[in-house]
Parts: structure tokens; sequence; C-alpha cells
């Protein structure tokens, strides 16, 4: 699975909510990066989701919506494939989540790389480099996650997450 972080105004939300049609334009990749604070993790999402909670599942926690979202946006994924799924963040969401990401030690992360497989088997390039460079990269992305969701709490904005 490929995972997408996109911040939206809360207007923006609603026209999209209304009309599902609008969702393309707001999660193009290709968008204006003045228009659009947006991060793509690909699969990191669902490693640094495990290594923080420590389970493989959405399981309606604070750290689940973080990483993997909460309000179903459009999850026909049959359909439309190069949409995925799609799940949004209200801005009061937006500042949970942000409370609960930088509540997290980074050493719970790097503790936990060293204890599983899951990171061989979803990075096996990386793991081969060895587990310094695992964690690195691990706890790369967890930054830029949490830089992500402090700029659109900062901005009381909405997040949609495309999963593909």
């Amino acid at each position: 699975m490929y995972y997408s972080y996109i911040e939206v105004h809360p207007d923006e939300l609603g026209e999209i909510q209304q009309d599902l049609e609008l969702l393309p334009v707001f999660i193009d990749p290709d968008r204006p990066k003045s228009l659009a604070n947006r991060i793509d993790l690909g699969k990191a999402s669902e490693v640094i989701y495990f290594l923080v909670t420590g389970k493989s599942v959405r399981d309606g926690s604070k750290i689940s919506m973080a990483l993997l979202g909460q309000d179903v946006l459009k999850d026909d994924y049959e359909s439309e494939p190069y949409l995925g799924y799609t799940y949004y963040l209200k801005p009061d969401q937006v500042q949970e989540v942000l409370a609960v990401l930088g509540n997290l030690s980074v050493k719970i992360v790097e503790s936990r790389v060293e204890s599983t497989n899951m990171v061989a088997e979803v990075f096996p390039g990386i793991w081969k480099k060895g587990i310094d460079i695992a964690i690195k990269y691990l706890v790369g992305e967890y930054n830029k996650l949490l830089e992500f969701y402090y700029i659109v709490a900062s901005n009381r904005n909405a997040v949609i997450i495309t999963i593909e």
C-alpha cells in the first residue's frame, strides 16, 4: 500500500464531500506545492504504525487515525483504483493527532525496529543495508509526518489520506 497525506482547507473538504468528482484535483501529486502541503510516505506508514503501536491493523486509536485515516471519503477502489481508498481528518481531529504524535518517543520506534521482521519484509533493500540505516529511514519518515501534522494543525486545516 502507498500512503499520501494532503492538507486541505475545511471549506475544500466540504466541497469534496459534496462532489467526489473534485477529489482527483485535490489529490493530484502534480498539484502545485503552493496550493497543497503534501507528503508521500509510501509503505513506511504501515511500518511506522506497527512500530509505534505494536499492532498491524487499524484499531480506532489516535495513532491509527493519524497514519491510516479515520472517516471514509471514498472506498470504491474497484471502480477507480487510481484514487485508492480515501480518508479524511477534520481540523479538530488533526489537533488531536498532533498531540498524540508529539508525545511519542522516537526511542519506541528505534527499539521496535530491532525486534521485528516486518521492516525486513516491507523494506528488504533498506534492511539489507543494516539496522542503523533502517532506523534512520523510518525515523526520518516519522519526523516528516510529525512536521506535516504540525503545519496542518497550525493552519487549522483538514487532511486527506489516500491509500493506493
